[in-house]
């Protein structure tokens, strides 16, 4: 047991994005089940040997930066997924347009026939009905 543990000492080992590869190794081995493609088996195994060279690597600074990328990359989909889902639970009451001149997200209650906005960031005035 000490070779293995000489052979561990220094390199990266898991995080979220080899738990994320491993989770889609997974998720593709089920559906690979039913087609029986030897392409798709090669699909499906690739994150997987991904995973295993990124918890082997000694490239510790590099490894984490991926893993950095990869969590912005999951924090920025599930902000818009929330804005979203937002959107969908106020639809019944505001309406959601842009700025003609600045592209801001403005949120207008609806039924109010043409109102007069102004804009919060760039102070543009135009009318628009609801």
């Amino acid at each position: 047991m000490d070779w293995l543990k000489r052979f561990l000492s220094g390199r990266y080992g898991t995080d979220q994005l080899n738990i994320a590869l491993i989770g889609v190794s997974i998720t593709a081995s089920f559906l690979v089940s039913f087609f029986r493609n030897p392409i798709l088996t090669l699909v499906m195994n690739l994150p997987i040997l991904v995973a295993l060279w990124r918890m082997l690597s000694r490239n510790i600074t590099k490894r984490q930066r991926e893993n950095e990328r990869f969590l912005q990359w999951g924090a920025d989909l599930w902000a818009k997924h929330q804005i979203r889902k937002q959107h969908k639970r106020d639809r019944q009451l505001y309406f959601y347009m842009e700025c003609p001149n600045c592209k801001q997200k403005l949120r207008l209650p609806r039924g109010k026939g043409k109102i007069h906005c102004t804009c919060p960031k760039c102070k543009a005035e135009f009318d628009r009905k609801t």
